[in-house]
């Protein structure tokens, strides 16, 4: 008994991988009648893919065979649904020549553009390559246009004159329609100074003057448009004071002030020096004396170690122990390397080669080594050069 139609029928189903591969290969209405579809569902399927049909052999017509030639192999073959292989050895047995596009033509109305603006310009106007434009140009004997047409500027008017320096140059050149480097040429010609553009001045608001010293100077600055500059003279002139955003003294930092230099008390707390001194004199603390009553034992370490690291040691500033060390004539603290002696086998080294190659080999100076070498009575050795034949020839 055969099966109904409608119980073999698989409309709407999901493709295999096997259905798929014979798409194109097989006629649609064979593949249909195999996979229990109907034919419109697999055509549908097969263009959806991008999938055709391969064509059986048929004859060529005339209107075909004009077109051998014409066109590309490639493309005729896309346009005649036929194979690449077939349009070429078609197009070789009638002995048509294959189609090479050559070079775009230059009608005469192209050439007369050529010079007449840059190489860059025409290429954009007429949609070639730039190089194309200048070789053309270049073959026809053309001139570029920036080396024969650059139209030279306008002469300068006296009115014009008038304006060089009252504005910056680039709005200048703007007004006047002339490049910057013709307003600035021009300037610096006639010696004309140029224009510092200042920002406009502007008169402070009741609202503005009350903002000073509530914030730093460089913040208020920012947020009213003005430079820190303007805020700070400004502030200082109504006796506002500034705010400093530091971190708060402590009791301890407080009571060692005026107990030592303001140098070694900043050094201590781990502030500034300026920030000591103006805390110093707010808080109406004596300065320290600084006439230090030196030791016998602190004056023989003067030029002994580095004027730093004394200071350090005596709780100074460098500049005291410089000064007391200067005020007495004592040379400051220069490190000699070590003095090492000399062994048997350096001595009897010496005079076998020149002074500065002993020194090099033992890592010693040349100095130390000639004094060695004459201290010990040893004779130096010269290294003459060699004579060359055109000096004993003479």
């Amino acid at each position: 008994m055969a099966i109904p139609f409608r119980n073999r029928t698989r409309w709407g189903a999901p493709w295999t991988v096997a259905e798929v591969r014979q798409l194109g290969k097989v006629p649609d209405s064979v593949l249909a009648r195999r996979s229990g579809r109907t034919i419109k569902e697999v055509v549908a399927e097969r263009e959806a893919r991008h999938i055709g049909l391969p064509t059986g052999p048929r004859r060529w017509t005339a209107r075909e065979m004009r077109l051998l030639g014409t066109v590309n192999d490639h493309e005729l073959s896309r346009r005649l649904r036929r194979y690449i292989s077939q349009v070429r050895n078609q197009r070789v047995a009638f002995g048509i020549p294959p189609c090479v596009p050559g070079p775009k033509p230059w009608p005469e109305r192209e050439r007369c553009l050529l010079g007449t603006r840059t190489d860059s310009e025409v290429a954009r106007q007429l949609g070639r390559e730039v190089d194309t434009v200048k070789s053309m140009r270049l073959q026809l004997g053309i001139p570029s246009f920036t080396r024969t047409h650059k139209p030279s500027p306008p002469p300068w008017t006296a009115r014009e004159i008038q304006l060089l320096g009252t504005m910056t140059d680039h709005a200048l050149g703007q007004r006047l329609r002339r490049t910057t480097d013709q307003v600035r040429e021009k300037r610096r010609a006639l010696d004309v100074a140029a224009c510092r553009p200042r920002p406009p001045w502007r008169y402070w608001t009741p609202r503005e003057l009350r903002l000073l010293g509530t914030m730093s100077d460089s913040k208020l600055g920012r947020r009213l448009g003005r430079s820190a500059t303007a805020v700070k003279e400004t502030r200082k002139r109504r006796g506002i004071p500034g705010l400093h955003r530091l971190r708060r003294w402590t009791p301890a930092e407080v009571a060692r002030l005026g107990t030592a230099p303001d140098a070694v008390v900043a050094r201590e707390i781990g502030r500034t020096q300026g920030a000591v001194n103006e805390r110093r004199r707010e808080l109406g603390t004596p300065r320290h004396d600084t006439s230090w009553h030196w030791t016998p034992r602190e004056i023989r370490l003067l030029g002994t170690i580095n004027d730093h690291e004394l200071a350090r040691r005596l709780g100074l500033t460098p500049s005291q122990v410089s000064g007391k060390r200067t005020r007495l004539g004592i040379p400051p603290y220069r490190p000699r390397p070590a003095f090492r002696r000399w062994t048997p086998r350096e001595l009897r080294l010496l005079g076998t080669m020149t002074d500065s190659e002993l020194g090099r080999r033992l890592r010693r100076t040349e100095t130390s080594v000639k004094s060695m070498r004459q201290l010990r009575g040893i004779p130096g050795c010269h290294r003459a050069k060699r004579w060359t034949r055109a000096e004993e020839a003479r």
